[in-house]
């Protein structure tokens, strides 16, 4: 592996909290490397994202999803189960792999959210309500990494966007990324119910469609009360684990559709060829600078001394994970030094 991100999904495994549990596998395993005592340790490996290089090719292997693989080819696994992408290796079934043939313009951290981060965003904005030029979204969690896609792909295709985002330290700063990336609106969630915003809202000269949350509890209820009738409220996480209080009359009277959104099902229900136009589409507007990549800060599992790469001790990689679970930026795993 090269790179792999480190997303709210994955820390959910670890907790035990994802509703789709993977088998677990008998691993072989040493206390470190020069050890010759080995241990059978049961479990499933981490990792739903992330991008590979292959580095072999097996006499009897069959072809990828999207066609015959070759040595240096850039590699996305699609299923992880139990064998997730933190690891510096894995021996994949082709049929699980998709090709990344063209390397023009793009790297590893280009890649590494575009299964999950960046498809989910794009989808969002396809399949759950059909959109007008010039409507409105309200999201919350917008500088998380689907949020930042999501804005800058509803600017390309002619929507508006509405981000709250927390009140916390660096707020202004983060907001000031967001109106960057083609963000019309941005505010605190603090600032939801405050006169100013209220105000706001109610002088829109187009119709809120949809909500995007990632946020229940108190913040993530109070966008309710700006859906009009017929409006949509989406639920595509749950970074709280608060409670999202519906009121029956918000569906009875004023007709307010509450889905879910779980991009797995949209892999499930799809032919591949229908995964890689959204990938392709993506990685094109990459390509052309229309879509910025998310920020990724790598955590490195090696260190070099005398031009020799170490594998890191897995004491300092749980330390790196537990800090990267509460870092208010993106992580991602970094397996090697060269692309």
């Amino acid at each position: 592996m090269l790179i792999s991100p480190i997303n709210p999904s994955d820390i959910q495994r670890i907790k035990g909290e994802y509703p789709h549990l993977a088998e677990n596998k008998d691993f072989v395993t040493v206390s470190d490397l020069n050890d010759q005592e080995t241990h059978i340790k049961s479990g499933v490996i981490v990792g739903f994202e992330g991008v590979g290089k292959v580095k072999q090719i097996g006499n009897f292997a069959s072809s990828a999803i999207n066609g015959n693989i070759e040595i240096g080819d850039w590699v996305i696994p699609m299923s992880t189960d139990s064998y997730g992408t933190w690891s510096t290796h894995i021996i994949a079934d082709p049929k699980n792999l998709v090709l990344i043939k063209d390397k023009t313009s793009i790297t590893p951290e280009h890649l590494c959210s575009l299964k999950i981060n960046a498809a989910t965003a794009y989808r969002m904005l396809k399949d759950i309500v059909s959109l007008n030029e010039g409507d409105y979204i309200i999201q919350n969690g917008a500088n998380s990494g689907a949020g930042k896609y999501l804005i800058q792909l509803a600017r390309q295709w002619g929507y508006r966007t509405i981000n709250v985002i927390r009140d916390r330290e660096g707020s202004d700063l983060v907001a000031r990324d967001l109106y960057e990336l083609g963000a019309d609106i941005v505010f605190k969630d603090s600032e939801i119910e405050s006169p100013k915003i209220k105000s706001l809202m109610s002088s829109l000269n187009n119709p809120i469609r949809m909500i995007i949350s990632c946020v229940s509890g108190k913040y993530g209820t109070q966008l309710i009360n700006y859906l009009p009738d017929g409006g949509v409220h989406v639920s595509y996480g749950d970074m709280t684990h608060d409670t999202l209080n519906i009121k029956p009359l918000e569906m009875v009277f004023r007709g307010i559709t509450f889905v879910g959104y779980w991009l797995m099902k949209f892999y499930g229900e799809n032919p591949p060829s229908v995964w890689l136009e959204t990938w392709n589409d993506i990685i094109d507007m990459m390509r052309l600078g229309k879509l910025k990549m998310q920020p990724v800060e790598k955590i490195p599992w090696y260190s070099i001394s005398d031009n020799v790469e170490h594998l890191n001790s897995a004491e300092k990689i749980q330390n790196d994970v537990n800090n990267a679970i509460t870092s208010s930026n993106k992580s991602a795993f970094s397996f090697t030094s060269k692309f």
